[in-house]
């Protein structure tokens, strides 16, 4: 092993939850070993540290010989110890420590043994279509044949049987393979750039594979797990959230209808499946509905509450909480779960942690506590990695937030500065650049004048969607500039802040818009 060094088995430390540290104090104790306190009070020391400086901790430990290989057998131990936890201990582990046995079994010429381990290892294996596993077994069938037994025993028809069952494992792994790797070429496609400039891409990528067929419910479920994560990857980058939700509730309905044996196989993907499918619910219904089925599937259960799952469910109620104006509801909820916002801040994850600070800004916009809002925009900002997704949405907030403070004078410096930057990085859009402008001439204008200003963009703009596709209305899911404006207009609370995503995009005309607010004066009379 390549050594460890100190950053690198903090990281570790700090993945660890409670009861994975506990599981570890506890295991150690079965280690006796030289210098054993030494390396828990390295864990323990490291453990209590939110950012680890590598002079102090050389410093701490000065006394301590062989440090570096302290910290190399403390970080094999604390893999050892979650390997030996229920949680990592699935179908997948038993059949690659099986595949061990077996090898040993082999060399050691005890062929009888190694046919019987092969013969276990089968069956597990096509009881829950492991279809990594399916080709090696198969192959270990025909290196036993080959070498020691020299088909005595078997006719042709088990002869014909095993080669066609092993043909078949290669064919279906070839299959996985293709559904995995275009999956991971969309992936690339869509990294750090517009989605609308992709299309012709992905229609090349789509175009090898038959059409989806709802009804078919055979095949390898691996496979079948695969090609659903595929198609609705396909849909949500094209922006057809109703598909992509379509296929999200079909990979929950196939697992849901799973044998209970296979069930708990597939659990952790059922989970996923679930959390997927809050991102594109059609409407706050649907998604509060799912966040429920989750939270009651989970509850009491660790096994596949892993970090990730547990930051999407956190990112997907704080958006219910922020779409419904519930930010007492929100303030609470992020109070009680603080574990998962250091998980957040502390992730590996670039999106997770911008994500987080740019809903925790819209938070004190909606509140209206602009000086929190700016304070979480430098901090935000700070970040040279933040990516341009969440970046130029938070720009336009800060735009926002001038303006409704009355504080033209820095707002006309800002924009100067704001649209310099935008030209230099990224296209603007023609909405992006008519805000900007709307800006500029309200900040020239007494106030008696920024209502007849806004009612004309605001127009202009709706206008302007109805003439594009879904693809280039993406800046919506971030902050919803026609509501913003809206609630300037007709003088009211400004609750819609963003859309959940765009398959619920809707625009109303100002005349649409209007009477919607008297029916609703009316019906509240």
């Amino acid at each position: 092993m390549n050594r460890i060094n100190t950053a690198k088995l903090h990281r570790l430390i700090k993945t660890l939850k409670k009861e994975e540290k506990r599981f570890f104090k506890l295991f150690t104790k079965k280690q006796d070993r030289k210098g054993d306190v030494l390396y828990l009070k390295v864990f323990d020391y490291l453990d209590k540290l939110e950012e680890v400086d590598r002079d102090k901790f050389k410093k701490k430990f000065k006394t301590v010989k062989g440090l570096s290989g302290l910290q190399n057998y403390l970080y094999k131990l604390i893999l050892k110890s979650l390997r030996n936890q229920p949680t990592y201990q699935d179908v997948d582990v038993l059949l690659r420590e099986g595949l061990m046995d077996l090898e040993i079994l082999y060399k050691k010429e005890l062929f009888i043994d190694s046919q019987e381990k092969l013969e276990q290892l089968l069956e597990v294996a096509v009881q829950h279509d492991k279809v990594f596993f399916l080709p090696m077994l198969h192959e270990w069938w025909f290196i036993l044949q080959n070498t020691y037994f020299h088909y005595h025993e078997v006719d042709k028809s088990l002869l014909e049987s095993s080669i066609e069952m092993y043909t078949n494992s290669i064919q279906n792994l070839q299959q996985y393979h293709l559904y995995r790797t275009q999956l991971g070429r969309m992936m690339w496609l869509v990294k750090d750039q517009d989605s609308k400039n992709i299309v012709e891409d992905l229609n090349q990528i789509i175009k090898f594979f038959p059409e989806y067929d709802s009804n078919d419910k055979q095949g390898n479920i691996a496979i079948r797990i695969q090609e659903l994560q595929f198609r609705r990857v396909h849909a949500a980058i094209l922006m057809d959230s109703s598909k992509s939700y379509f296929y999200k509730k079909e990979l929950v309905q196939m697992l849901k209808e799973l044998p209970p044996k296979s069930f708990e196989v597939y659990e952790e993907y059922y989970y996923k499946a679930l959390a997927a499918q809050m991102g594109s619910a059609p409407s706050l219904k649907n998604l509060a509905e799912t966040i429920e089925e989750i939270e009651t599937f989970t509850d009491g259960k660790t096994k596949h509450l892993d970090n990730h799952l547990l930051i999407q469910i956190l990112i997907n109620k704080i958006d219910l909480y922020l779409l419904t104006g519930a930010f007492q509801k929100f303030e609470q909820f992020i109070q009680e779960r603080k574990d998962i916002v250091e998980l957040i801040v502390h992730s590996g994850s670039q999106y997770y942690r911008d994500c987080w600070y740019y809903k925790l800004m819209l938070y004190y916009y909606g509140i209206k506590d602009y000086a929190n809002a700016l304070d979480t925009f430098e901090m935000f900002l700070s970040d040279k990695d933040v990516s341009m997704m969440f970046k130029r949405p938070s720009l336009y907030l800060k735009m926002i937030i001038y303006y409704e403070e009355e504080e033209y004078i820095l707002l006309a410096s800002y924009l100067k500065n704001f649209t310099r930057f935008l030209r230099k990085r990224e296209a603007l859009l023609d909405p992006e650049k008519q805000l900007i402008t709307l800006m500029g001439k309200l900040i020239k204008l007494p106030d008696s004048e920024h209502k007849a200003i806004l009612i004309q963009t605001r127009k202009e703009i709706a206008d302007y969607l109805t003439t594009i596709d879904a693809a280039q209305k993406e800046f919506l899911i971030y902050f919803n500039y026609i509501g913003w404006m809206d609630s300037q207009i007709f003088n009211v609370p400004f609750t819609d802040l963003f859309f959940m995503h765009l398959g619920v995009v809707k625009i109303d005309s100002i005349e649409e818009r209007q009477n919607a607010l008297f029916l609703e004066k009316d019906n509240q009379e």
